[in-house]
């Protein structure tokens, strides 16, 4: 390219190595999944995401006015869920 300043390289500088405490990962691992366990937020957004899916999954559109109705009222009120839960924002 035009004006393209030249290759060049930053020479490397020593540092000391880290001695000082390391973190048990395997623990933080477990409490993590602990946590996720035990959230009723985490729970919340599983059963969100699961619902998501069926929906996703089911590709017949109802015909009769009344399944549409009552779709729309259940995707409504599975945002309504969703906001509460904090798992879907505005």
């Amino acid at each position: 390219m035009d004006n393209s300043l030249p290759w060049d390289r930053v020479e490397a500088v020593s540092h000391p190595s880290w001695h000082g405490p390391h973190f048990d990962r395997e623990r933080i691992h477990e409490q993590s999944r602990n946590y996720v366990a035990k959230s009723k937020r985490f729970k919340k957004i599983k059963e969100e995401s699961l619902k998501a899916k069926k929906r996703k999954e089911e590709t017949e559109v109802p015909v009769f006015l009344a399944g549409v109705i009552k779709e729309r009222k259940e995707l409504d009120q599975a945002r309504k869920e969703a906001r509460e839960a904090g798992v879907l924002a505005d």
